[in-house]
């Protein structure tokens, strides 16, 4: 069922990854025409090397990115047939956990500077409580994007070696994430007495970013 679960959700991050690169490319306020082919083109080969022959005669937004997911999926089908699907889903494992200590590490590193900064700027009647988590808010959401796309990247173009002890491997990944988060979460320094807005970014999907 595990498996289950996180192969699904593989799936789900390619289908992520994959609507964003068609609407961002192929706005649906746009006729077909104007709609920016060789951006996508180049998304789907940088991501998936997705060949896209084809696909500037479909005009529909929801269409193309079905075409382009079964395309995507074929792609990865062969590569997960070649290395089975237990050390592919390791393999995703550990590329996941990789991208977020870094993407982690990274976001709160930004939102250190937003505090530090975000009180030396003009707002006008604004709130810069307010400014701040709206702020944190997006570099969150734009976190989770890069993680993602990350992901999908360096899973669809990795080269893997079978290790002579896969289980002992996966503790190795495992112990190496949570020293990575404990080392993030020292580098956090105490809030400032007095300070009108909060250390932490706002909370979403289930925690803070």
């Amino acid at each position: 069922v595990l498996l289950t679960e996180q192969r699904d959700r593989l799936f789900d991050l390619l289908d992520q990854v994959i609507c964003t690169a068609v609407e961002k490319a192929c706005p649906a306020n746009k006729p077909p025409d104007d709609w920016d082919w060789a951006a996508l083109t180049e998304a789907m080969g940088d991501l998936f090397d997705v060949d896209t022959d084809g696909i500037e005669d479909i005009a529909d937004q929801e269409q193309l990115a079905q075409e382009l997911y079964d395309r995507a999926e074929k792609i990865y089908l062969e590569r997960e047939k070649g290395m089975g699907i237990e050390l592919s889903l390791r393999v995703f494992r550990h590329i996941y956990l990789e991208e977020i200590d870094r993407a982690w590490v990274e976001h709160l590193t930004n939102m250190d500077h937003l505090r530090d900064g975000i009180g030396l700027r003009g707002y006008g009647q604004r709130d810069p409580k307010q400014e701040y988590k709206k702020e944190g808010y997006n570099l969150f959401i734009n976190m989770i994007a890069s993680v993602s796309e990350q992901v999908v990247k360096k899973l669809m173009n990795v080269q893997v070696h079978q290790p002579a002890d896969e289980a002992a491997a996966e503790q190795a990944d495992f112990a190496r994430h949570q020293a990575d988060l404990a080392r993030a979460v020292a580098m956090q320094p105490p809030p400032r007495a007095g300070a009108c807005w909060p250390a932490q970014g706002p909370p979403c999907c289930g925690g803070p970013p």
